[in-house]
């Protein structure tokens, strides 16, 4: 009804107090723009997939050298890549990018096998990690009554949202 007539939508219920309205103001239908208008924006697409494409087979092929026993260091020096060593990582880490560390932490512990090497894709390119070892994190006393309030805290929304539900 918003598109074909005009008028503002029922009410939509994003989260409690949160509600949203929607009013059409302008439709563009779909069209096919001229190829001088994109031009650009499809080279520069071709180009990256391109390019994406040349650092996945580099990364499979620095995985199979390090998969059959060569150093990762080594072999990221001599094709003179960027090579970053971390130990100790937490998820916070400040010297590693931040979508680099949120997929490292998705890999699975390495076992009595050794370490495990993988690649992973990244928002520029790709990464070819070897994940050595893997400690438990230690909370702290203030970290243990932060994540048992935090726990309350989701229990009582959600005791009050049940509530509220059967009051409606």
């Amino acid at each position: 009804l918003v598109m074909l007539q005009g008028v503002v939508s029922d009410p939509i219920n994003l989260a409690d107090n949160h509600l949203a309205v929607i009013r059409m103001k302008e439709y563009l239908p779909e069209a096919q723009l001229p190829l001088d208008e994109v031009r650009d924006q499809v080279v520069q697409s071709v180009r990256r997939q391109r390019a994406m494409e040349a650092a996945r087979d580099q990364a499979d092929e620095i995985l199979a050298q390090v998969t059959s026993g060569a150093d990762l260091a080594a072999v990221g020096a001599e094709k003179e890549l960027e090579v970053l060593v971390v130990e100790g990582a937490s998820r916070t880490d400040p010297d590693v990018p931040r979508d680099l560390l949120q997929k490292l932490f998705l890999i699975k512990a390495p076992g009595e096998e050794g370490p495990v090497n993988e690649v992973l894709e990244l928002s520029d390119g790709y990464a070819v990690v070897q994940l050595q070892s893997v400690s438990d994190g230690v909370l702290s006393a203030a970290d243990v009554v932060a994540a048992q309030n935090y726990i309350r805290r989701i229990t009582n929304a959600t005791a009050n949202n049940e509530a509220f539900s059967f009051m409606r």
